[in-house]
């Protein structure tokens, strides 16, 4: 047996390389009204693809998705898009939609992703969802 095949069975590979994605979905509430829309860049140890769950569920300073979102702070990448290698990230997700219930729920869950994740949240104007000027 080669020295590198010996060295091979004992090693254990505790390290992994980050790689950088930019995530991009919208928020709503449960009524069908359209809050805003979340992006910005996160650091994964694997390479997410269409159908895997990605968990905002909790954040890296130790906050918690606040109450009120329907599937607890999991979103399903639905779709992947691939630019060249020069831009970085060279890959967007794009999430499917993150449903709250109520619009103050999107306004606390909208901090949550900024603060806890550093995600851009560009929220609607709401006087113009709701009819009014």
């Amino acid at each position: 047996m080669s020295t590198e095949a010996a060295l091979a069975g004992n090693l254990f590979f505790t390290w992994h390389a980050e790689m950088k994605f930019r995530l991009d979905f919208s928020i709503a509430t449960s009524c069908g009204t359209a809050f805003g829309h979340a992006e910005g860049e996160l650091d994964f140890a694997i390479e997410p693809s269409i159908g895997d769950t990605i968990s905002l569920m909790s954040a890296p300073n130790g906050a918690v998705v606040p109450r009120g979102h329907v599937s607890g702070g999991h979103l399903k990448v639905v779709e992947r898009i691939v630019r060249p290698t020069c831009m970085d990230p060279s890959i967007t997700l794009l999430l499917e939609d993150m449903i709250v219930d109520t619009a103050s729920e999107a306004t606390a869950t909208a901090a949550y992703l900024k603060e806890g994740f550093g995600l851009f949240v560009d929220a609607h104007d709401q006087s113009d969802a709701n009819g009014s000027d």
